[in-house]
């Protein structure tokens, strides 16, 4: 495993699009291991392959620390804030898993550098690995900043779908469905965008730079 460097804009490989992977053997998981490490040491919420010079269709998104500062102030069971008749019990991260059920670890510092050390793709999970992923159901609408590890020191508004179910397969060649909401869905939209020689500066509003930002400097819940 080893860290890779990251294309930014202007490098031609961002605007094509990345072909399919057929390729399940050591090839692809050592490209999926690397974008893991380099995702981390970058300090983003996802990678597409393209973003590490590669044109094939694979994707990876971390949404821990995302779902950590959004659900930090939600009642757990067992917390003082949640009444003796359970209020409370029944609140849902955004993902639908119960909040207390996510596998979440102690402190960030507990995730590998490299590859996953958490469940991947699962249901209400955090970490996704996908190859050849494609859209195939959205609803709703958020508009929301988005920045890019491939566009640095750059955010926009951008307009995405509230929920997106996604179909892929894993290393593995085995097939899986993602159905993700806000961060996550986000975080879905983007990367696949990114397959297709998308950035999110082509549709953006209101893109704003670094040193016009307060607070730029860090890491954006959209950074990928």
């Amino acid at each position: 495993m080893a860290l890779r460097a990251i294309v930014t804009d202007g490098d031609e490989v961002l605007r094509k699009k990345s072909k399919q992977v057929r390729n399940f053997g050591e090839r692809t998981r050592l490209l999926l291991d690397d974008m893991w490490e380099t995702m981390r040491e970058a300090d983003g919420v996802g990678l597409a392959a393209p973003q590490v010079g590669v044109l094939r269709r694979a994707v990876i998104i971390d949404v821990t620390e995302p779902w950590r500062e959004e659900h930090e102030s939600v009642p757990r069971a067992g917390d003082e804030s949640v009444g003796a008749d359970g209020d409370g019990a029944d609140v849902r991260a955004e993902s639908s898993a119960s909040v207390s059920d996510l596998p979440l670890p102690a402190a960030s510092d507990a995730l590998s550098r490299s590859a996953p050390d958490l469940p991947v793709n699962a249901p209400g999970g955090v970490l996704y690995e996908l190859l050849n992923p494609e859209i195939v159901a959205s609803e709703g609408e958020l508009c929301e900043r988005e920045g890019c590890l491939s566009v640095p020191g750059v955010s926009g508004l951008v307009k995405r779908p509230e929920r997106v179910t996604v179909k892929a397969v894993d290393r593995n060649g085995v097939e899986v469905q993602v159905e993700g909401s806000g961060i996550l869905a986000k975080a879905l939209c983007h990367e696949i965008d990114h397959l297709n020689g998308v950035l999110f500066t082509d549709i953006a509003d209101e893109i704003t730079r670094a040193e016009a930002t307060s607070g730029a400097d860090e890491p954006q819940a959209g950074a990928s």
